[in-house]
């Protein structure tokens, strides 16, 4: 049932023109507030309704008892109800204030695919193959926390007071507007920087204990060492998977399947002695790597099989006259 829905049995009930179906309906909802199940943003005049319904509701229930036997109204008749409505109260009021558990989404992309995601604050995140991203439906106040595995390039909007988190195998890149990517694999997370700063740390150590990055710096973190390395990269370079297309200027077989495996977040391993290697001259779009497979075999003779997720093996047998 839908917030408007609720209101309107609710002042159909207040008329005494509600059916049996429709007070269970009602109840169901009130059940639902009290195990802090229901998410809805109300205004101060729904809210006051809903407050005052509950007091009626406990008022009613307590004029009965006193007129079924009035020498059982004692004390602790009063203070359990009195309890009653601070405890619904205090769940309406965290309710509204937001104090609910968040609703978590997930966007995952295949070996053919790439993803451009715009968060609730605005921030665009561009996933990357291979790759999934979780993140809360609405951020909280306090900060915009994600979690990434495999890679992604993030454009974060500028918010002073609520920083931006990503978590990744372990480790956290904290930014409060900025540009960067992040690619995590088992063995470490490279977090590369774009435009601005940001501030690399393990999520289990004090924050304080933080690497400042600056732009066209890489930095790749151990997640188990904790050891982290910093080096100054050509960040255009080094962003080749977000590219329109990919240029190959007389560079050998092999290093064309590396740079592959590189922008596509694949393992690409080669069987076959490739001897005296195929040197590439090609341009392709940058949108799907077996495309661009596909491209290759007319310059190169080879076949290709996925053995496991995340792995292609190539078998090379020479070039093509």
């Amino acid at each position: 049932m839908d917030k408007e829905r609720f209101f309107r049995l609710l002042d159909k009930q207040a008329a005494g023109l509600t059916s049996q179906d429709e007070n269970q309906q009602i109840a169901e909802v009130f059940d639902r507030m009290q195990q802090r199940s229901v998410s809805w943003e109300m205004n101060a005049r729904e809210e006051e309704a809903i407050q005052g319904r509950i007091k009626r509701r406990i008022d009613a229930r307590l004029s009965e008892s006193e007129r079924r036997d009035p020498s059982v109204f004692t004390y602790w008749r009063l203070a359990a109800s009195l309890l009653l409505v601070l405890g619904l109260g205090y769940l309406l009021i965290h309710q509204l204030s937001g104090d609910v558990s968040p609703v978590y989404l997930e966007r995952s992309t295949g070996e053919r695919q790439k993803a451009r995601i715009t968060l609730q604050d605005g921030s665009v995140v561009y996933l990357n193959t291979n790759s999934s991203i979780r993140f809360p439906e609405e951020f909280d106040q306090n900060s915009r926390k994600v979690v990434l595995e495999g890679e992604a390039f993030f454009e974060v909007m500028p918010e002073k007071e609520r920083p931006f988190l990503v978590e990744s195998n372990g480790i956290v890149t904290r930014v409060l507007g900025t540009s960067f990517n992040i690619k995590s694999a088992a063995a470490n997370v490279e977090i590369m920087v774009k435009t601005g700063k940001v501030a690399v740390f393990h999520e289990s150590v004090n924050d304080e204990q933080q690497l400042v990055l600056s732009p066209s710096q890489l930095a790749r973190v151990n997640p188990l060492s904790r050891e982290m390395t910093v080096e100054a990269v050509d960040a255009g370079e080094y962003l080749t998977w977000r590219a329109e297309k990919i240029a190959f200027d007389l560079v050998p077989f092999s290093e064309v399947l590396a740079r592959l495996g590189t922008i596509y977040n694949l393992n690409i391993e080669v069987t076959g002695d490739p001897g005296t290697e195929c040197l590439i001259k090609a341009s392709y779009s940058n949108r799907n790597l077996y495309a661009v497979l596909s491209g290759l075999t007319n310059l190169v003779d080879f076949s290709y099989e996925k053995t496991a997720p995340g792995t292609l093996l190539v078998h090379y047998r020479g070039c093509k006259q």
